[in-house]
């Protein structure tokens, strides 16, 4: 018989504990090795078609960025600006929409592309049969009907079109709105949780496939503030109370991340969020106060955010730059 020894007996029992070890985990450790790298030309970056906006950020594969505001801000038509630029960049989308009926969508677009107001693309049906045979092979589209199931919106449908589009090779997608899904909850959870359940469903679907996606949602109602007059008895006393009417001021305050439905949990999970801010929107005597905007870009993960100035013109549902005041806001800053 052999000598016992020590370090021959450790080294065998090691080996028997790593053996065992492989067995029961069944998977080699993750490692560095694991990584994929991505050619650069396959790293997707794409530019909004703002400039002032674009000067300031740009939208990469794998992330999901949000476009917030109260309602009828004009969300739907910031991100159909988006939309018709990347068009034009011959890149193949994606459009999930639950804001709009399907003819108001194909009319906002036919607006944006011959640079006319939206009742009079509406009244010009050869247009949209234009804009639909020069684009229908570059956009997926999809309302409400294409998304619900027994007359109720349905999720597992949006994701389900959403990958096929994927696999069709589009590489940027629009969800508007979903907060219109957290509005129709059956399920006994609360509006809130299916918001973001479905947004972070958005998210992983994103990174999974490299693509680009925007979720169009609402900011909470607490944005809106009204103000009266002090002087209410004065008017009531002098038999002036129709004043109030005119006198009394509805006003969107500047919103920020937090404001949205969901709160800083969905901010937090998303690439960047752009808030569209019209305070004076609901002030229908004074139009060319109506039309005044800031677009906020806030909690950029690639760029450092900012804002710029616009002006909403709604009969055309186009925001343009409000190039004047860009450089008064510039000169300001130096």
């Amino acid at each position: 018989t052999g000598k016992f020894n020590m370090t021959d007996e450790l080294t065998q029992a090691f080996q028997e504990i790593e053996v065992e070890g492989a067995v029961e985990t069944g998977e080699p450790v993750p490692s560095l090795q694991d990584l994929k790298v991505e050619e650069k030309i396959n790293i997707i970056r794409v530019k909004s078609g703002y400039e002032s906006i674009d000067e300031l950020v740009d939208f990469r594969g794998g992330n999901t960025y949000l476009i917030a505001g109260y309602e009828k801000s004009g969300k739907s038509s910031f991100a159909l600006g988006i939309v018709f630029h990347l068009l034009k960049e011959n890149y193949k989308l994606a459009f999930f929409n639950t804001e709009l009926t399907d003819q108001e969508f194909l009319t906002a677009l036919t607006s944006l592309s011959h640079d006319i107001s939206k009742d009079e693309a509406e009244q010009k049906p050869d247009l949209q049969e234009i804009f639909i045979k020069l684009f229908e092979n570059k956009l997926t589209y999809a309302g409400i009907n294409h998304l619900s199931k027994l007359g109720k919106l349905d999720f597992e449908k949006t994701i389900e079109i959403a990958n096929k589009s994927a696999e069709s090779g589009a590489k940027v997608f629009f969800f508007d709105n979903l907060t219109t899904y957290a509005s129709q909850v059956t399920s006994g959870k609360k509006g809130w949780e299916v918001l973001a359940d479905c947004v972070s469903r958005v998210i992983a679907f994103t990174k999974e496939r490299s693509v680009i996606s925007f979720i169009v949602i609402h900011t909470r109602p607490e944005t809106v503030f009204s103000e009266t007059p002090t002087g209410i008895r004065k008017l009531v006393e002098s038999n002036e109370i129709e004043s109030v009417f005119e006198k009394s001021l509805t006003v969107v305050r500047r919103p920020s991340g937090n404001d949205i439905y969901g709160g800083g949990g969905i901010r937090s999970q998303v690439s960047g969020t752009v808030l569209i801010w019209r305070p004076f929107q609901m002030f229908d005597k004074s139009p060319h106060l109506q039309r005044l905007t800031q677009i906020i870009l806030e909690n950029f993960r690639h760029a450092r955010g900012g804002s710029a100035r616009f002006e909403f013109d709604g009969a055309k549902g186009q925001f343009k730059e409000d190039q004047l005041q860009g450089v008064m806001d510039n000169l300001k800053r130096v």
